[in-house]
């Protein structure tokens, strides 16, 4: 139960952390793109540090979990490393890794799916739509899509590592 409760601020506060982060992180990451990296090495260095954080996660999954688990994980982290290509910006591929992240954490805090559904997309939801507000920040429904895309792939990875 305590655990439980843990999950949930820790989920809090990563929501919370999302929206403040909003009117900062498409300047600073533009600044990197254009000042310190250049187009091209920013998005080869966000794929590349997907790529990492995907293979660090599906080795602890194979390490703990057995073949099988291991190889659903890969099918559903490959279909999100292969989907990061197709999304236009570094700062929307970050995005990924970052609904990645919530979905865990909501499956950890609420465990109930289709609450977990309904989080997922009514936070990228609003996270679009704060997008659309903010004067250097744009909103997309394909953003939208492609942060669903990210959290269900945590859910799902929680999922396989129930069973």
């Amino acid at each position: 139960m305590r655990k439980k409760i843990e999950f949930k601020i820790l989920f809090f506060g990563y929501v919370i952390f999302l929206f403040l982060s909003l009117p900062f992180a498409g300047p600073f990451a533009r600044y990197l793109r254009k000042e310190v990296f250049g187009p091209d090495l920013m998005g080869k260095i966000v794929i590349i540090f997907l790529f990492i954080v995907f293979l660090i996660t599906l080795f602890f999954i194979f390490k703990n979990k057995g073949f099988k688990k291991f190889l659903i994980s890969f099918l559903i982290l490959l279909f999100l490393f292969i989907f990061s290509f197709y999304v236009k910006t570094p700062e929307e591929k970050l995005h990924l890794f970052e609904y990645f992240l919530l979905g865990i954490l909501c499956y950890k805090s609420f465990k109930n799916p289709f609450l977990i559904i309904f989080l997922i997309f009514t936070i990228a939801l609003a996270d679009e739509f704060v997008q659309y507000l903010l004067p250097m920040r744009y909103g997309d429904l394909k953003d939208v899509l492609s942060n669903i895309i990210g959290g269900g792939a945590g859910f799902l990875i929680c999922i396989v590592f129930k069973k």
